[in-house]
């Protein structure tokens, strides 16, 4: 019977509608089966069997279990003749598939699983919303669309409005590969969705569209490819799209998916924007797009709205768009605006032209953009730029030569750089933070020979935000360790305890430096219980500007006098002993004025000294310095006498964010003296006056003697 099925079947699609018994005679030559009745006797009842001896092809079965039969006509029992020809014929025919559990049913229900737009009369729109509405009433089933559109050049849209809904399966779209084409610039090739407004909260479509193609008349016109309309859950895949001012067109395509399909020459080879109704305003909530190609449009990607959305993009390839943009002319390949999340992994960017690959305003600024394990090296200005939200930016390269600017971050805007090889963002770069290499830069992306942890100067700014902190409720301690794992010193911080900073060499102690060039301070250097100047003879304690109010010491300081050291000049000259012994003169109590203003004038406490600028005078009268004029910086060979001045500028406490006292320093200049020189030269000279004195009056005591000593 197969080797008689398969000639039938070779005959329904060769021979003439209708057979003449010779021609009969010719399909059945060689078969088991004559087309005679005279033979038919071997068959069984229930089974088929062919014959054609009325010059029709006719289906005979056998109902009853008489020896003999005989063709009575159509009316005639007990054998019932089917035309194949006729709608019903597939009902008659049996169809199993191979293998285990197999059930056994009608070629006819195998047939109608797979219903086309050819099995229908009249405009494909109308078929299409009839064929919609049967496989919907059978509970859901597969639409093959477009495998007998007989006219591919069509005067309006294929439209399937209306959705499953409920608890019915959903329904499949299968192109086959069939090319529709536009007939002009404002025919859309495909529509799937619902109508603006008819959008109930259980309302969804449930479609999966396949292999859908459609061309254009160009870029220029307002057609779509394909429009999803305010619709819900679609599944696109497969297919080319090229010609149409926009390839693909989501309005309201909330929680729907687009894989593997090429979108060229088209004004935005997609665009996606929130719906009209109230489900779908915020829509796309969740939208996907992967493995899919844009390529040679004028702007690959528009995407608005979608505010608390989430949309992935997963190996699509951009290349080649925007070819006419020009670096400073606003435009980008993928435009985000206020858009939610948005995630690109494993995609690659190139060849693309304009002033942004990629331009990201999220909705807020808590939005976050995120590119993972992809590639973008654009010919656009910038390849990245963020405008409102944060960047997520993991594995990926994002470097192009031609570019101006890698990655670009507006002022508020934030970026987290994880392994990703990109040149130094440009912009506001103070919430920037960047691991690479094993290193942790803030406001800085670090690069093979940055240090271990670097932070910027916009990075620690002037703001609590961008502040260090550790918190911890009661001990924090951060240990360094050498290549061994042996601790070589530890910082501390406890609550309960003293902070400390700890170096673990007995022979090894702590250096501060300024721009790692100069050493300002060593503390237990070579395990000396001391604090040292970084370097020998430079460093001051304090300075003009800013000096220390009082010292504590349980002893006197200590000053080098070592002859080796000295170029020795001897004792003072007449005029040095006269300044000296009228300086002391000079000498008497005072007060400080800004201990008078905190205390008042009777509890300010009194000292004892000397005014600098009197000093100064009597050693200028004595032609030992300068005299003091206006605008003439005073001068002085002698170290007793200092004068000191500084421009203005803020101290470390100020913008500390705590509550010490900021001390800003003015520009100023001060007077002051070395009093432990000074006494000295004071004591000597008074000394020298007594001695010289005190031989004068020997002198004359002797000449008087001496003279008492002759009469």
């Amino acid at each position: 019977m197969t080797r008689i099925t398969r000639r039938m079947s070779l005959g329904v699609l060769t021979a003439p509608a209708v057979l003449r018994p010779d021609e009969a005679s010719a399909v059945f030559a060689g078969s088991p089966l004559q087309p005679t009745l005279d033979e038919i006797t071997d068959f069984n009842a229930r089974k088929y069997f062919v014959a054609a001896p009325t010059g029709q092809l006719r289906l005979y079965q056998r109902i009853a279990t008489a020896p003999f039969y005989e063709d009575m006509g159509d009316a005639a029992a007990p054998v019932a003749r089917v035309d194949l020809a006729a709608p019903d014929t597939a009902s008659q025919i049996g169809f199993q598939a191979a293998g285990k559990d197999a059930l056994a049913r009608t070629t006819e229900s195998k047939l109608r699983e797979n219903v086309t737009l050819g099995d229908k009369a009249g405009d494909a729109a109308d078929s299409a919303r009839q064929i919609v509405a049967e496989v919907k009433s059978e509970g859901g089933g597969f639409f093959s669309a477009g495998i007998e559109i007989p006219v591919l050049r069509r005067s309006k849209p294929i439209k399937i409005i209306g959705g499953v809904g409920g608890t019915l399966g959903a329904i499949g779209f299968d192109g086959r590969y069939r090319q529709v084409r536009s007939p002009d610039a404002a025919t859309n090739a495909f529509e799937f969705g619902n109508e603006a407004g008819n959008i109930a909260a259980t309302w969804r479509n449930e479609y999966s569209i396949q292999h859908l193609s459609a061309v254009g008349t160009g870029k220029g016109g307002n057609c779509i490819g394909i429009l999803l309309k305010e619709a819900a859950n679609i599944r696109l895949g497969g297919g080319f799209l090229s010609g149409f001012g926009t390839g693909i067109q989501g309005h309201g395509a909330l929680s729907s998916s687009i894989q593997g399909y090429t979108v060229t020459a088209c004004k935005y080879g997609l665009c996606l924007e929130p719906g009209d109704g109230a489900l779908l305003g915020g829509a796309p909530n969740a939208f996907s797009i992967a493995f899919s190609c844009f390529y040679g449009n004028e702007r690959a990607v528009k995407h608005s709205g979608a505010a608390n959305g989430s949309t992935l993009w997963l190996s699509d390839n951009f290349e080649g768009n925007n070819l006419s943009g020009k670096p400073d002319d606003g435009s980008a390949v993928i435009e985000l605006a206020g858009a939610g999340q948005q995630v690109f992994v494993s995609t690659h960017h190139e060849g693309n032209a304009g002033e942004f690959g990629i331009l990201y305003q999220g909705a807020d600024s808590e939005k976050t953009m995120s590119i993972i394990g992809s590639e973008m090296i654009d010919g656009t200005a910038t390849l990245v730029q963020i405008a409102q939200g944060s960047l997520l930016a993991l594995g990926s390269r994002i470097f192009s030569q031609a570019a101006q600017r890698d990655i670009h971050l507006a002022a508020g805007t934030s970026a987290t750089l994880i392994n990703t090889a990109t040149r130094p963002p440009s912009g506001s770069t103070a919430r920037l933070i960047g691991i690479r290499n094993g290193k942790l830069g803030f406001g800085f992306n670090p690069n093979p020979g940055s240090p271990c942890i670097y932070a910027s100067p916009e990075a620690v700014a002037n703001e609590p935000s961008s502040r260090f902190s550790i918190i911890s409720s009661d001990f924090t301690q951060h240990e360094y360790q050498d290549a061994e794992g042996a601790r070589i010193g530890y910082v501390s911080f406890g609550k309960a305890q003293d902070h400390c900073f700890v170096s673990s060499n007995a022979n090894r102690g702590w250096s501060w430096w300024i721009n790692t060039s100069v050493r300002v301070l060593f503390v237990g250097r070579r395990g000396a219980n001391a604090i040292e100047p970084g370097t020998l003879g430079v460093s001051t304690l304090g300075t003009g500007a800013a000096p220390w109010r009082e010292v504590f010491s349980t002893s006197g300081p200590v000053t080098t006098s070592d002859l080796r050291l000295k170029r020795w000049r001897g004792e003072m000259t007449a005029a040095e002993k006269a300044a000296a012994l009228e300086i002391i003169s000079l000498m008497g109590f005072y007060q400080w004025r800004d201990s008078i203003d905190r205390k008042g004038i009777v509890d300010a406490r009194l000292h004892f000294g000397l005014p600098a600028q009197e000093v100064w005078a009597i050693m200028a009268r004595h032609r030992l310095v300068d005299e003091l004029r206006e605008g003439r910086e005073p001068s002085s060979r002698y170290a007793a006498l200092c004068w000191d001045r500084w421009d203005a500028c803020p101290d470390s406490a100020a913008g500390r964010g705590d509550d010490s006292e900021d001390i800003v320093v003015t520009q100023g200049d001060k007077f002051s003296l070395r009093t432990d020189q000074l006494v000295m030269w004071i004591v000597a000279a008074d000394h020298l006056e007594n001695r010289q004195r005190r031989e004068a009056l020997e002198r004359r005591l002797a000449a008087l003697e001496e003279r008492a000593g002759r009469q």
